[in-house]
């Protein structure tokens, strides 16, 4: 059986939160094509399915690439496709694509009136973001054999050897907690002078070295918690790097954004600091700590969590 899973969204955690859906159908004996956003093909890739690659962009750009992918989901003829957009919001052009692959059966999320994009509709029952994307296996009579994150990101040497080099730039030899203060939206962000506590009671009362990395727009956010905790700033890393770090480092401290879920993708013991998000949604089973409440509460159980993960992981 042949199935196309359609994820375009270019938000890498929302590229990985679909990975558990992809994986039980490799489980189950299916052949996978994944139609996901072109410049997050390195997140993606390597899990089994084949990807097939989707650029918004060119629509006005590069049409001929654009008119050629269209012609190539026509002829795979799939037996099923599965639109694995947010439940919450319909994306016309998740649907849209989808319809346009011909397959004999359509599964998603319904939404209103838009179920007539699906041959087959599953009604969301607000829970986590992976049971919802699992759910939609419900007509196939698949089951998933686990809902961790997945990706091949940061796990090849060169990638690594990068990640290395950075901390011996910075000066981080030993044990290291990985600080991510920054977010796509402000108001999930913790305090970056919370950060920094945390980070300074990491340095002082635990013997930790703390490495702040950061994103575009952020540098000046991670320069402010690594001045205030004396923790060490690492220099602008692409994906791949900060990924091959999350896989070597003792702990990482985010909120509740991208480098949240790569972490755990990663495997990297993860506190994850929830403000004004839904952790019961967005937050991962295993090595994650939700925490939402005021600063000391917060900061206490993000001390505890980091120190019980050192304990456990060695580098």
């Amino acid at each position: 059986m042949k199935a196309l899973v359609v994820r375009v969204d270019d938000r890498v955690g929302n590229v990985l939160l679909t990975t558990p859906l992809v994986r039980a159908l490799l489980d189950a004996g299916w052949q996978v094509d994944w139609l996901v956003a072109a410049r997050k093909a390195a997140v993606a890739g390597g899990l089994g399915a084949r990807l097939r690659l989707y650029d918004k962009r060119d629509l006005w750009r590069r049409p001929w690439r654009l008119f050629t992918l269209l012609a190539q989901l026509r002829r795979a003829q799939y037996d099923v496709t599965i639109d694995a957009a947010h439940w919450h919001a319909f994306s016309g052009t998740s649907a849209l694509l989808s319809r346009w692959s011909g397959a004999a059966r359509i599964i998603g999320h319904v939404r209103g009136p838009w179920r007539r994009f699906y041959t087959d509709v599953v009604v969301p029952m607000g829970g986590s973001e992976i049971d919802e994307k699992l759910r939609l296996l419900t007509p196939l009579g698949i089951s998933a054999r686990t809902k961790t994150l997945q990706t091949k990101l940061g796990a090849d040497e060169p990638s690594l050897q990068r990640a290395r080099a950075v901390l011996e730039a910075v000066g981080i030899r030993g044990a290291f907690a990985l600080v991510n203060p920054g977010s796509r939206k402000a108001d999930h962000r913790w305090p970056a002078a919370a950060f920094a506590a945390l980070a300074k009671r990491l340095r002082e009362a635990h013997g930790f070295e703390v490495l702040v990395t950061w994103g575009p727009g952020e540098e000046t956010l991670a320069r402010e918690v690594a001045e205030a905790s004396g923790a060490k700033k690492a220099p602008f890393t692409d994906l791949s790097v900060l990924a091959a770090i999350l896989r070597i480092c003792q702990v990482a401290i985010t909120n509740d954004t991208g480098p949240m879920h790569l972490a755990a993708a990663c495997g990297a013991p993860t506190v994850a600091v929830f403000v004004g998000s839904d952790a019961k949604r967005w937050a991962h089973a295993g090595a994650f700590v939700a925490i939402d409440g005021d600063a000391a509460d917060a900061m206490t159980k993000a001390e505890a969590a980091a120190l019980g993960f050192k304990k456990n992981r060695t580098r």
